[in-house]
Parts: structure tokens; sequence; C-alpha cells
């Protein structure tokens, strides 16, 4: 084709007055829709050559060098050589991933043996960003879309990729669930978008979707309590390559029904060509439990039981099963333990990646193992994680690239797991804390047989394990007709295996009522996914660019469960390889489940003159989780950006190096329910018979063939600024993001016969805002000094729950089971109850004989006043619980005298970075923030003397409690004392603002002149302190926790502590 147009263009000018107007016209038209338009301009062609370096004069191999609106291309070899044919004063682009681009604006004969010198990107405009199925230049984004590299996430020190990003992205709130290893992190962008439906973003690994679910990881059901998944632990951080978050509709819409909730791509670490590379990082840490709390010790705790339970076994003997009050004993004489000196300890974690990469021009590959083994800060708690991967590109001709990337893991997490979270009582955290410090035998709590059982029982003779093998791949296979129209093959799939193990044996406290408990528990999930994608990327004139994406999608999971619980064992040697010993089956389970998604999509990137920037997408994605006539939705977006820096009116302003306006609006959808909501279903029942309970089945949810899909609407504008040559990097994101048509479980008139219906009802309102600012404030040859800040607030509102008129949030197992409502006109996470109005005083009453203050407080008869608002249900006294009567009725209950207490989301998150270098040594800290959210702390309540007064009590509380003698008006009267206690109210609520220095790291790096005969390269040493400080007013562990529950998040019962570690690590290539 090119040797007829060359010719043709001969002929015309040759014979330019002999050929008429009319072909003339065509062959334009011609040239200008085949590319070959640039041809008029040059009819010969030169060869240049040369070699392509860094700053530092290493040669780079894979440098693309390609000439602008040609066909004609090459890459650099090993050593960086280059040749390439092109036209005679034609354009011609040197490019590489994380360099500036090198442009030769008219090629020439002479340029032969060219010594071109490749400049590090320190403007992030060519930075090429993977914004889901593609990649463009950060220039180019007309989207919200945030970043984070390598070195970002490997030097945090954190063992989770999630943990390693937390505070750092602008709104982009990550929440641990406990401080134990392993344990799972909840992330949310831009807020919840569902109250039932999965609040968590898609993940997208290496270009495959993969929807998280909560139940894949086996849990250890006698506390009570899920172990939810965390959907990045098979990956380790030393793999990453990049991260990006997708945040606003222009970007996610792309993703359809899955990108509701935002979406986070993640890219592994390629090989690259020339000589192979061994990269290895290692590190020990040494930590410890960041806070512990101050409760009473032996002989405080003896002084307590004189008020509470003066003829306790701990003062006198038991005869004949009796408290003998005539045989009196020394209870100082009894062991006294501090136990949370006995479970928490040093815990030591070692973490070794080696990775190794290579390949040459038609293949590259790299791959990699990792090892984690992690102490816990409660004794024999461990976690232990071995990752491998693989990655293989694959160039077979100029056309055709295939590749394969694999990545497997297991993780085991023993001990004292899954007991920390905030629905569970009889966790081993909340025991360490509660136990009594005394040891002594009393019959009202102990077994007779047994004796006192310590908490330590359920570490050191106990058996708990979960084990999780996974296993993710794909391959692909890319084909380009031609240069800018390419075909794409993916094929992936993810398998997921857990299964979990548990004994406590008869001198456990779990164990000992059921004379032994077993517990087994299996999770399997698999799940493919096949895409075809199709792209068209085109340049014409210099002013048109068009990149345009059509694909089709389809995909499968599966998940299935199957457990069983045995107690009673007359022989417990052989514990839980052995529970058919167990004499009665408890609990037999088992369920299954799948889902198939089909989609097709398409998006059209164009740029006009560089300037103008325009996304439009459609996708349409059809889900068998409703009846056939919801099956389908559909998701458009629409976004615009201009770049005005490139207007001619202000090219003048030297300090502008950026300006950037963006405008998107676009609809994304959510259907991650249970599956078969839409049947109708039935469930397990037990009936009364003659004196007996029969099993049987009763209708549990109504059908609705109506079901359909949650549909979610934002809007964005943002603007990203670069002054002084990008030394200061602003960008600010305003959004509104809508949620309508939520699925919701509705309860329904029991007339029907069924107890409730899966519906679309109602709407989610989150609005906010997000500030991003990245300076370079020192550059020069020895200093360098940047500084990274963001902020974010979000503010979520139920606008409608259809004809629901509140939800309420109920705590099961929680001796406070009423915690919250989700109600219209407030947000999600809202505590309900009564305005705590400090503590009844004794002034507050009358008593017999005229109030006589001569009898004694324990022998009143004590009678509110009048004007003294009672309590419905109570019979208060002096020292309990007061609350507000907010409607003056004179009686404080439940219909008239609740109200919303508490708000688990924050009002603003961020986080604050600096990183100094002089030479050879970097120094870095970090700090991570959140304002203004609330937590319930039920924790609270248990050391305030539940429990009869067995259990240990607060120091603060105990130094502070209200007595006769001291009648303040902060703390109230032993639990015993106290019967509004267990009444939900704002007394439980404390502020779960935080402040964290989150980590400190200082580094240096050997000086390559130290390595030129060792074959090393890149090594660096390093120290490294993480969660050094939090400045909070949290009374409880640590403030950044949370309950496993999206309507109501800010919950916690002593939840397992989270640790502040030191680390000495090393890096090095070979």
């Amino acid at each position: 084709m090119r040797k007829i147009i060359l010719t043709t263009i001969t002929l015309f000018t040759e014979n330019r007055k002999k050929i008429p107007r009319e072909v003339c016209s065509i062959l334009a038209i011609l040239m200008f829709f085949t590319g070959y338009s640039s041809v008029i301009y040059s009819q010969s062609l030169v060869t240049i050559s040369g070699t392509v370096v860094d700053e530092g004069g290493v040669p780079m191999p894979g440098v693309n060098v390609i000439q602008l609106n040609s066909t004609r291309g090459a890459t650099t070899d090993f050593d960086g050589n280059f040749k390439i044919e092109v036209d005679e004063g034609s354009i011609v682009e040197f490019s590489y991933i994380g360099y500036e681009t090198f442009v030769i604006e008219k090629a020439a004969a002479t340029m032969s043996e060219m010594n071109i010198i490749m400049k590090p990107n320190a403007s992030k405009l060519d930075e090429v960003v993977v914004i889901g199925y593609g990649e463009q230049k950060r220039s180019d984004v007309t989207g919200s879309v945030s970043s984070i590299k390598a070195d970002d996430i490997v030097e945090s020190g954190n063992t989770d990729v999630l943990g390693a990003i937390q505070g750092k992205i602008a709104g982009v709130r990550i929440n641990a669930q406990s401080g134990e290893p392993g344990a799972a992190m909840d992330i949310q962008i831009r807020g919840a978008s569902s109250l039932y439906g999965s609040s968590s973003p898609l993940f997208v690994i290496d270009g495959v979707p993969y929807d998280m679910n909560a139940d894949e990881v086996a849990n250890a059901e006698e506390t009570n309590i899920g172990h939810a998944v965390n959907p990045l632990s098979d990956l380790d951080p030393n793999s990453i390559e990049s991260m990006e978050v997708l945040k606003d509709a222009s970007a996610t819409a792309i993703y359809g029904s899955r990108g509701a909730n935002g979406v986070v791509i993640i890219t592994t670490k390629s090989g690259t060509p020339g000589k192979s590379r061994i990269n290895y990082h290692g590190y020990t840490s040494f930590s410890e439990a960041a806070t512990t709390l101050d409760l009473l010790n032996g002989d405080d705790w003896i002084d307590y039981q004189r008020i509470v339970r003066p003829e306790s076994p701990l003062f006198y003997e038991i005869v004949d099963g009796n408290i003998d009050t005539n045989s009196p004993i020394d209870p100082y004489a009894y062991k006294q333990t501090d136990w949370q000196k006995e479970a928490f300890r040093n815990a030591i974690t070692q973490s070794h990646s080696i990775s190794i990469s290579g390949g040459n021009k038609q293949t590259t590959w790299a791959g990699g193992v990792s090892y984690l083994d992690k102490e816990g800060v409660i004794r024999r708690n461990d976690y232990e994680r071995l990752n491998a991967r693989l990655k293989v590109d694959h160039k077979h001709t100029d056309k055709l690239r295939v590749g394969i990337n694999l990545n497997g893991s297991t993780e085991t997490n023993e001990g004292a797991t899954n007991t920390g979270l905030a629905n569970s009582a009889n966790g081993i955290v909340q025991r360490i804390i509660m136990s009594r410090p005394v040891q002594y035998y009393d019959p009202s709590t102990d077994d007779e047989l047994t004796g006192f059982i310590t908490p330590l029982s359920m570490i050191d003779n106990a058996e708990k394990s979960t084990n999780t093998i996974r296993m993710t791949g794909n391959v692909y296979a890319e084909y380009s007709f031609l240069p800018e129209l390419k075909l794409k093959v993916d094929a992936g799939g993810r398998l997921s295996s857990s299964k979990g193990k548990m004994f406590y044996g008869s001198n456990t406290i779990w164990g000992n009522l059921n004379n032994g408990i077993a517990s087994l528990q299996e999770r399997r999930s698999g799940s493919w996914n096949f895409i075809t994608q199709l792209s068209y990327n085109k340049r014409f004139n210099r002013i048109h660019k068009i990149d345009a994406t059509g694909v089709f999608e389809a995909g499968h999971y599966n998940y299935e469960y199957q457990s069983m619980r045995s107690t009673d064992f007359m022989d417990e040697s052989t514990g839980i390889d052995d529970i058919s010993k167990g004499a009665l089956v408890s609990s037999v389970r088992s369920s299954r489940w799948s889902s198939n998604r089909v989609s097709w999509l398409g998006r059209v990137n164009y740029s006009l003159l560089w300037r103008y920037l325009f996304t439009v997408s459609f996708r349409v994605d059809g889900s068998d989780k409703f009846g056939p006539g919801n099956r389908y939705g559909y998701f458009p977006s629409f976004a615009f950006a201009w770049q005005a820096h490139k207007e001619d009116f202000l090219k003048s302003v030297d300090a502008l190096t950026e300006l950037k306006l963006r405008l998107s609006y676009g609809e994304t959808g959510n259907e991650r329910i249970p599956a078969y909501r839409y049947f109708s279903e039935m469930e397990n029942t037990f009936y009364a018979s003659g004196g007996s309970s029969l099993f049987g089945m009763s209708p549990g949810s109504l059908a609705n063939p109506d079901l359909k899909w949650e549909t979610t609407r934002q809007f964005n504008t943002g603007v990203d600024i670069g002054l002084f040559k990008n030394r200061l990097n602003i960008t600010a994101d305003y959004y509104i993001k809508q949620t309508h048509d939520m699925l919701l479980p509705a309860s329904i008139a029991s007339e029907t016969g069924y107890t409730q219906q899966w519906r679309n009802m109602g709407r989610l309102d989150n609005t906010g805002v997000e500030l991003s600012i990245n300076s370079v404030n020192v550059n020069t040859k020895d200093w360098n000094w940047t500084t990274n800040f963001n902020i974010s607030a979000n503010r979520n509102t139920i606008k409608d729950l259809g004809d629901i008129d509140y939800i309420p949030v109920i705590m099961t197992n929680g001796t406070i089971a009423n915690l919250g409502r989700v109600q219209v006109g407030h947000s999600l996470g809202t505590g309900y109850g009564f305005v705590w109005d400090g503590i009844y005083q004794i002034d507050d009453f009358i008593w017999q004989e005229d109030s006589n203050p001569e009898i004694p407080h324990e022998s009143r008869n004590y009678e509110l006043k009048d004007g003294v608002p009672s309590v419905a249900g109570a019979t208060v006294q002096p020292g309990g619980h007061k609350f507000k009567d907010l409607n003056g009725d004179g009686v404080v209950d439940d219909d008239n005298d609740r109200t919303f207490i508490s708000r688990s989301l924050p009002k603003h998150v961020g986080g604050f970075s600096s990183n100094l270098s002089y030479k050879n040594f970097d120094f870095n800290f970090f700090f991570e923030w959140s304002y203004g959210g609330d937590m319930i702390n039920l924790g609270k309540r248990l050391v305030e003397g539940p429990g009869g007064g067995v259990w240990n009590l607060s120091q603060d509380f105990y130094d502070n409690r209200w007595t006769p003698e001291n009648q303040g008006n902060t703390h109230p009267d032993f639990l015993i004392n106290n019967p509004t206690s267990s009444m939900m109210s704002s007394y439980y609520v404390e502020d779960a603002s935080y402040l964290r220095l989150s980590s400190v790291t200082l580094s240096y790096t050997l000086p390559d002149r130290w390595l030129d005969k060792t074959g090393f390269s890149n090594v660096k040493v390093y120290v490294k302190g993480t969660n050094l400080h939090v400045w909070t007013n949290y009374s409880s562990f640590d403030p950044d926790v949370r309950w496993n529950n999206n309507l109501l998040p800010g919950v916690d019962r002593f939840a397992y502590p989270r640790p502040r570690s030191y680390i000495v690590g090393l890096m090095f290539s070979l």
C-alpha cells in the first residue's frame, strides 16, 4: 500500500497539471484516512541510530522509538542501542514509563551514533496510569483517579497492602477490624453506597476483576463472630508495581454493576529486557501492645470484693458446700495475676521476599517468593503466609503478544484469632481484661471439679487454626491488526479453599460446661472471568486523538460451605483430629450458591487540540441474581476535561505548569447481595409437639420477581493544578453520589405467611470534598525534601427507606442489644438511645422517716422526688445512670425519649508525610488521622462491675465511682447497683478522633563505589517504627477499629490491641 501511494505521489508531482481536480481530491482523502498524509512532505527515507541511556549513563533497554503518524517503530536492545528507518523531516519520539519523552523534531540523515539521554519524569503529566481496560497518560485522564506507587507501598512497613495505603489517598477510608495478625481491612471509597449490598470496591489485579465474598475465610464459630476476608492478603506488597483507585463514576462506570463502590486496580511488577536481576527485601520487627488497660491489681480487687461480696469464698472457707463465716481465710495468700502481662508478649515478625526478573527482546519475565512469619502480641497467636508468583510476557511476532500471570498463597492463622471483634463478649481479649486477678475457687462461677480456670486456658489448652489457600491466574493474547487496532483476549480465574478447626477441652473456659467442644468448617470458592477487548488508538493531523475500546466480558462465581460441631467428649486425647468422639453432634450445616454475569461495554476517549478531552462510555450488565425480566442494567457515563494551561492566554504564566478542569457524570450498579433473593425461601424450624421439638420447615422470604439492580449516580467536578514545573501539585474534587433502588430485606406483614421480602426501595446520598497537595520543597544535588498532604470529608445521608420507618441495629450476644437505628434524614452508623444526664444523687430522692439521714444508705427505701424523671422499667436509685426526659412527661421511656446519640462516620480523615534526603540518607515520617467520628465503647460496661461483681474493674472507674461519700457526676455506682446501666445511652459513646504517628523511617543507601566489585547494587538498610504514638481521648485500646456491620461500624468491645513495632530491614539487588 505504501509503495502504491508513493508511486502515486511521484506521478502526481510530475504531472499535477494534467490530472483532473476530482482525482486530486480523491487522492487527498485517501492519504488522510490511511495515515499517509505526511508523505507529501517527505519522499526519502533516512536511517537514524544511536544509544539511549539514563542520566547516570546506564543503557536503557526496552525504550520505544516511533515515528509519529506512521507504522514505523523500534525498541532499544540490551545495550540501549537502536536503529530505525524513518521519513526525512519526520518527528521521532523516544518513550519509556517513568521518563520524559524525548522528541526529535526533524529526522535527518546526519543523525547516526546519537546519544539520547532520558530524564526521569519529575512531572506527573506524562505518567502512565491504568484506568480500566487500558492505560492513559495522567495528563489525558478525565476522571478522578488516584495512584500510589511501589515505593510508597513497600516503605510503609505494613505486611498488608491495604494497611500500607491507609491515610495516603484522599477519599479512601481504610479501617482495621482489629489489631490481630491477618485481620481484615475494611475499605470504602467515597463512603458507603449501599445498606445491605457490599460497600467494598471492585479489585482488578493485572486486568482481571475479582469480586470478594466476605465469607470466603473460615471462622471460629464459638466466638459468634465472622472473620471477613482480606481480598489482598495473598499479595506480597513487594510484588506490586502500582495501584490506581478509580473514584468517580466516569472512571468506574466502565465496570458497570461492579463499580458502584469504586475500583482498585493493581498492577504487579513485570520483567524488562536485559540482564536478569535479583531483588531481596527482608526485615525483622519487634512488636508490643501499643496500649494496655489500667485495671485493678489483686489487692485492690480484694478491697472491691469486701464492698460487694463481703461473705464470698474469697474471705471464708467452704464447709459442706456452704460458706462458713466462722472460718476466715487470708485472701492475700491466693495467687495474684496480671492477666495482660501474662497473655501479652513481645512479638517477633520476619519477612523475606525474593524476586527475579529479566528477559530479552521477545520475552520478559518476573517471579518471586515471599515468606511472612508474624507473631501476634497475644502469645500463641501466629500468622504465617507464603506467596509465589510468576509473570511472563512474550512477543511472538510483531503482531502477536501472549502472556501468563500466576499468583498463589497459603495463609495460616493460629491461636487466639477471631475473638476480638465487637459482638463477642467471651473472646480471649475480653477474658484477659475481665477475669479476676486473684486465683481462688468460687462455686458461684467455677466448676467443682476443675476449680478456677484461668483465661490463659483458651491460649495454652486450646487448639484453633484457620488455613486458607488461594490461587489466581490469567492468560492473555493480544494481536495487532494495525499499529492502532488491537484485539486482546484475557481469561482468568481464582480458587480459594479455607479450613477452620477448633477444639476446646473440658479444662478450658469454653469447653468446661460442654465437656469439650470441637468444630470443623470448610469454605471453598471459585471464579472465572473471560474478557475480549478490541482497542483502536489513532492520532489525526496532530490535533485529533481517538482511543476507542469495546469489550465483551463473562464471569462465574461459585461458593460452598460446610461445618460440623460436636460436644461431650469422653476422650479428648485426639482433640480436633477426631471429632466423632463427641457424643453430641450439636450442629451440621452446608450451603452452596453460584452466580453468573455477562457484560458488553464501549468507551471512547477523544482529544481535540491536546487540551479538550472527552470520555464517553456505556456498559450493559446481566446478572442471574435477578428475575428474568430485570437481569440487565444499563450504565452510561460522560466526562470532559479542559487543559487550560495550554491555552494561549495562559502560556505566558510561567509559574503555571498544569491547570486541568474536570467534569463528569456516570451511573454504576450493585448486585452484591446473596444469590436467589428473587425466589421464595424456606427455613429450618422446630415445632413443639408432645413436650418435644420436631424439625420442620417454615416460610422465610417471599419471592420478588421484580427485584432489580441497585443504581448509583455520581456527579464529580475537580481541578488539577501544577505550579513551578510541578514542584507543587494540587488536586481537588467535589462529588455528589446518589444510590437509588437500594436492595433491602424488608419486613412484611405476617399475614403473608412470610417474615421478609427483598425489595428495591430507598435512596442513600454521599457528598464530599477531597484535597491532595504534593510538593517538592528542596531539590538540589545533595538535598531533597518532599511533602504529601491529603484530606477528605464525606457526608452520608439516608434520603428514603420506602415504607420502612427505620431499621434497628441489633447486636446478638450483646449485654446491650439494641444499639442503633437507620432512619431517613440521618447517616449510616448512628447509635440510638437515651441522652445521658449524669448520675442520680441522694438529693434526688426521699426515704423513710422523712429522709432520716441517720438511716444507712444500704437500708434506705429510696423514692424519687417530684419533678425528677423516672425511667420506665427500672427501679432507679442513687448512683445510677440518669437520662434526659426529652418530651418532659416525667418518665424516660423507649418510645419518647430515645434519640440519635452517635455517628460512626468521621467528619474528615487524612494523612501527611514528609521525606527528607541528604546524599545517601533518607528520613521519612507519616501521620494519619480521623476526626469527628464516635465509638460506642461497650467494653466500658464490662469493667464497671457486671456479673454480680465477680469480674475485674477499670482502675479509673474504681477510684472515681459514685459512693454516698463521693457523689460525683461522671462515674456511676457498681453495675450491680445500677439497673439503668443495661440501657443504651450516650454514656457509652466516646470521641474516636485520633492523630497517629503511623511510621518513622531512617534509611541509608550504600554508595555505588563501595559495591563495584561485589555484584551488589541498590543496597539499602533501614530502621523503622510503626504505630509509635496515638493522640486520642478514646479510653480503650485503639479508636481505629470497626464492627463488621455496615449499618453501625462504630462499636467496640475490647478489640484485639494494635501493636507498636520496631523494624530493621535490608534491601539489595544483584
